[in-house]
């Protein structure tokens, strides 16, 4: 379980943007390692799977940074599993910057990180089709306030269920 708790973020960080351009890198070598990883760690991931942990739909993020953090890859895998049982469930991915940097800066990071779950999401076998990517940049925080604490709270990709 160690092992897998340091491997599999450096894995899976190798995979994901950590910049504000929207163009996507090329995956490398380690897609296949990934793979592995992020399959082994599903039954982990979602053992004891209930509506406390589907309840738990913000994932945040480190300044500057679109990699999705270990603590919440559990929390994107159950909502993963969710979707792939409910193949007519449908979500918007909400990507969200704190107010440092330009608009347009924001506007990609936040992109940047919701695609970074979407990616996650994907791996476990969630369709395209339910799928929707948004990015707010700085527009919708959750804090208002010019500290670390607010802008912690505003780094972040929201999970919005769609009303069906």
């Amino acid at each position: 379980m160690k092992l897998k708790q340091i491997v599999l973020p450096l894995i899976v960080g190798s995979m994901f943007l950590s910049g504000c351009t929207t163009t996507e890198k090329k995956v490398d070598d380690t897609q296949e390692e990934v793979v592995a990883v992020v399959e082994e760690s599903k039954d982990v991931a979602v053992d004891g799977l209930d509506q406390k942990t589907l309840s738990i739909r913000t994932i945040y993020f480190s300044f500057d940074d679109s990699q999705v953090q270990q603590d919440f890859i559990h929390i994107i895998n159950a909502h993963a599993l969710y979707l792939k049982n409910n193949s007519s469930q449908r979500i918007v991915l909400e990507g969200h910057a704190d107010e440092r940097g330009s608009r347009e800066y924001n506007v990609a990071l936040g992109e940047q990180r919701a695609k970074s779950v979407y990616r996650i999401m994907k791996m476990q076998g969630v369709s395209d089709s339910q799928v929707q990517i948004v990015s707010y940049g700085e527009e919708k925080p959750a804090a208002s306030g010019m500290n670390e604490s607010s802008w912690q709270l505003n780094r972040r990709v929201e999970i919005a269920y769609q009303v069906r």
